[in-house]
């Protein structure tokens, strides 16, 4: 017999009824319960092929199990075989107990009792362990049960094993019984806090996580020999010695002959010569307090000009960024190698306006550690940038910015942590690179910009290449360097050009000029020093931009990288912009009522009827368009075909349907064949009955509807393979795993009239209420609630206009991905385990207390739908509204598509009514 494990997440008994199931299904199953963990846990051993078959009962009903990496069913008759070996060979044993008062007392993980030491040092017992269930669980109950605070000593000692126990240590190579213990002690009446310890823990140093034992031990009052611990030997050998003085030096400086202020010494030994963007440290400034002095003028930087927004030569915002970068670089430590530089909470508070003259603009910019008086073990400072307009000052720039300095003792941790980021990184430029796929060249890039305010000169014009991606925020870029000869980590305008690709995050829906904008707030911006010294002229750069909430604005995420794609260069997270004003702009103009309120005006849903509702939403998105009859009149033509051909073929040859469920896919084909030969379907007529037997004909059709859009590809792809999916010769499963039913899918939404009437209809809701608690239910509810979010968050005020968003599952296996999908509405959405089909107040719903139940694709899945319905209203308001969403028919179909798109699974939902006719 071929045995193994199996753990599961049930109870002794919650277990026996599967076993017995397997039992009367296969007649002989070699299984039983080999270990009893916890209340919670047990571990299954027996027979491999044994232990896959109710591993397999126990997916299909979610319960927790997993297989243990063993190859010998331990704790089993399979034990048996080599029993008398193993007593043979541990022969007598030796007994060695003292029964001294402070001797260890012992629960049998065998009986889940106390045991005598004589007994364990009986070779029949450690038989008996080897073949018997582990009853861990009962043994810790045990143990704790016996508790007692104040118990009298007896003497038999038995009084020790009543004591109040508050520590569990674990010793194993892991801390695989934590869970267990943990289990057990919450089905026990303690009153005393028990801690649970484990010596080794996988994955962490064995030194480390043993030594923390021993503190924890040690400060939990019990007597560790820390000097043991330490290694320390007790007789006095290598005791480190304590070194009272350093050795005296033999010179004296006493006396100075040379007297000379701080300033003057600093304005003759300057460290640093000037520098363009910053000028020059003046000589007055302290440590704690560092200032540079610098005129900045058109003639001496002539890339300024060449950054003008609405006519005016504004110094860019990543400039500023730029002298913070360089400021750092003069105080850095010396010796010591830089990674790169992290800047943090950088606002922009105004502008810096350069006269087009040659007296430029004065400007200050201030340095100071966040550590205070400690300067010179600081690698973090807080930055201000100053200056000088009309003799009065203006802060235009704050922040801080961090020096990271490469280190030689890199923890693991943080290498692992920086591998994983660089790697998701590299994902999401490459997604971003296969969503972007509209180009955009650099001259009309720029003309673009130039059309909205931005006019940039050949200095700043350096994105030269451009991708926007149609259906999110998201572009991808080509950055040229600027050549640069001052020495500058990185050049302004280079920094500038991969700031410009947020812009185009905004603009990329949009077809007129955008109101101008300027770098409002970056929260976080990483400059990587090896940029001064990369050899590639070519920067990779995506950019995308994340919607607000009523809590946050709207900002964008950029990475750049070098051209052959080896490590991040910069990083921008965070960046927000402000509109710039503009007399010429007339849709800047705002009203003066109109800057704390605006009032709407939209119908009351409570004074309509539910004509008058259909009617409004129907209106303003109609179900059917010329174009939308000819491309339902195409696929009715190539289903009726092909149906009529897939009938015949299997009527020619003899072929019959694979699986059962598939017999009823063929009833219904041939109920469509009946209906067309009765002359009850627009085909029976000519002349399109001539053309339901047309190749050619029916090839253009195809052909077109393959081109035409992703449901066309997905029908007429379904539609030439249905004789392969009847008779088994492709796996429906398989043959879906591609993009293709998620194009379709995506289409089929955001296409859809009926989607958008409901999405009218809830705007009208919202209005009412705009604070309303929804409940998502269904496996399909993801797709939908994004749907649904775009109307309930895409307001005029970016304000959501609701509370709360409930997202259920009967399982659970979807809210990783739609947490990641909706992660911006985290404060308002929470994810939870329903069963519609049971009573939603057994699951700990609170009744009654939602304004909107949208189930979708899931009632018509149900074993009883009038329970289902009878749940869902259960959970609503008075008044509250019930949507209902599935795929089905759509107006001008003669056939039902879905009968072809979907794939022909046990699990198809096609015909409304009793069980036995649905496919």
């Amino acid at each position: 017999m071929r045995g193994s494990m199996l753990a599961v997440g049930l109870s002794e008994q919650g277990i026996k009824p599967y076993i017995d199931k397997l039992s009367k299904d296969l007649e002989v199953v070699n299984l039983i319960v080999g270990c009893i963990n916890s209340p919670k846990s047990v571990t299954v051993t027996g027979e491999v092929t044994h232990l896959d078959s109710l591993k397999s009962i126990l997916d299909k009903e979610n319960i927790l199990c997993r297989r243990l990496k063993v190859n010998l069913a331990y704790h089993s008759s399979q034990m048996k075989e080599v029993a008398s070996l193993y007593q043979a060979a541990m022969g007598e044993l030796e007994v060695d107990y003292t029964g001294h008062k402070n001797s260890p007392e012992m629960v049998s993980s065998v009986t889940g009792d106390w045991i005598d030491p004589g007994e364990v040092s009986q070779a029949a017992y450690w038989v008996k362990n080897m073949v018997s269930p582990v009853r861990f669980s009962d043994g810790l109950t045990r143990l704790f049960s016996g508790s007692a605070p104040n118990s009298h000593k007896r003497l038999d000692g038995s009084h020790r094993r009543t004591r109040d126990i508050d520590h569990i240590l674990e010793v194993g190579p892991h801390s695989v019984l934590q869970g267990a213990c943990k289990d057990v002690l919450k089905n026990i009446e303690n009153d005393t806090p028990t801690e649970y310890f484990s010596l080794l823990v996988r994955n962490m140093s064995a030194a480390d996580t043993v030594f923390a034992v021993f503190g924890k031990l040690h400060t939990a009052g019990y007597p560790i020999d820390l000097s043991l611990v330490n290694g320390i030997d007790s007789t006095g050998h290598d005791v480190p010695k304590s070194l009272p003085d350093l050795p005296e030096y033999p010179f004296n400086h006493d006396t100075s002959y040379w007297h000379e202020s701080k300033i003057s010494k600093d304005h003759r030994l300057h460290p640093f010569g000037r520098n363009d963007l910053l000028g020059v440290s003046d000589p007055n400034c302290n440590p704690f307090e560092m200032r540079w002095r610098n005129f900045v003028r058109v003639s001496e930087m002539p890339w300024t000009k060449d950054h003008q927004v609405n006519g005016t030569i504004i110094y860019p915002g990543a400039g500023m960024l730029v002298m913070a970068i360089e400021a750092a670089k003069q105080v850095a430590e010396q010796g010591r190698t830089i990674t790169g530089f992290n800047i943090q909470e950088a606002r922009f508070r105004a502008a810096m306006i350069v006269p087009p003259g040659t007296h430029g603009i004065e400007t200050s910019f201030y340095l100071h550690p966040v550590k205070g008086i400690d300067s010179k073990s600081s690698s973090s400072f807080e930055f201000r940038l100053c200056t000088c307009e009309n003799e009065e000052w203006i802060e235009n720039c704050t922040g801080s910015i961090q020096i990271v300095y490469t280190s030689e003792d890199e923890p693991e941790m943080d290498k692992v942590h920086a591998e994983e980021l660089w790697n998701s990184q590299l994902e999401a430029y490459s997604d971003a690179t296969n969503a972007c796929t509209l180009p955009v060249d650099g001259p009309s890039l720029y003309d673009r910009f130039l059309n909205s305010g931005y006019d940039y000169g050949e200095a700043f014009q350096l994105i030269d290449k451009l991708s926007i991606s149609p259906v999110q925020p998201c572009v991808t870029a080509q950055v040229k360097r600027f050549s640069s000869s001052t020495g500058e980590t990185i050049h302004p305008t280079t920094l500038d050009a991969i700031l410009q690709t947020s812009i185009w995050t905004e603009m990329a829906s949009e077809t007129e000029n955008i109101p101008t904008t300027a770098p409002k707030y970056v929260r976080n911006l990483w400059v990587a020093s090896a940029f001064e010294n990369t050899s590639s002229g070519i920067l990779r750069t995506h950019a995308t931009r994340t919607v607000g909430s009523s809590f946050t604005s709207p900002s964008s995420d950029i990475f750049t990288f070098d051209e052959a794609l080896r490590e991040t260069l910069i990083s921008v997270e965070g960046l927000e912009t402000d509109v710039n004003s503009s007399e010429n702009t007339e849709e800047n103009t705002t009203s003066p009522e109109d800057l704390c309120y605006q009032v709407q005006w939209k119908p009351d849903l409570n004074l309509l009827s539910n004509i008058e509702t259909a009617d409004l939403c129907i209106k303003e998105y109609p179900d059917l368009t010329e174009d939308t009859e000819e491309f339902l009149g195409d696929l009715n033509l190539i289903f009726m075909a092909r149906i009529t051909e897939t009938l015949k073929i299997l009527s020619e040859q003899q072929l019959k349907p694979s699986q059962p469920h598939l017999k009823k896919y063929v009833d219904w084909m041939m109920d469509r064949q009946h209906l067309l030969d009765k002359g009850l379907l627009q085909f029976a007529t000519e002349p399109l009955k001539s053309r339901l037997v047309d190749p050619g004909d029916l090839q253009d059709v195809e052909n077109r509807l393959l081109n035409l859009n992703k449901r066309g590809y997905f029908y007429v792809t379904i539609a030439r393979n249905l004789l392969e999916f009847l008779t088994g010769g492709m796996d429906p499963s398989a043959f879906f795993e591609g993009d293709m039913l998620k194009e379709f899918y995506s289409e089929q939404l955001h296409e859809s009239h009926g989607l958008r009437q409901a999405g009218k209809y809830l705007d009208l809701l919202s209005h009412l209420n705009p604070k309303m608690k929804i409940l998502g239910v269904g496996a399909g509810i993801g797709s939908m609630t994004e749907v649904m979010l775009r109307t309930l968050g895409n307001t005029e005020t970016s304000d959501p206009q609701y509370a709360q968003w409930d997202f259920t599952d009967k399982s659970g296996s979807s809210f990783a991905s739609v947490q990641d999908q909706f992660h911006q509405e985290a404060g308002r959405m929470k994810f939870k385990l329903l069963d519609i089909e049971q009573d939603p107040e057994k699951q700990e719903f609170e009744c009654g207390t939602y304004d909107i139940v949208v189930a979708s694709m899931v009632i018509q899945a149900t074993s009883n739908i009038k329970d289902a319905l009878g749940n869902a209203r259960k959970l609503l308001k008075p008044g509250g509204k019930l949507m209902l969403f599935r795929r089905g028919f759509e107006t001008g179909t003669l056939l039902r598509r879905e009968a072809m798109g979907r794939t022909p699974s046990p699990d198809w939902i096609l015909w409304p009514g009793s069980p036995s006719t649905r496919i």
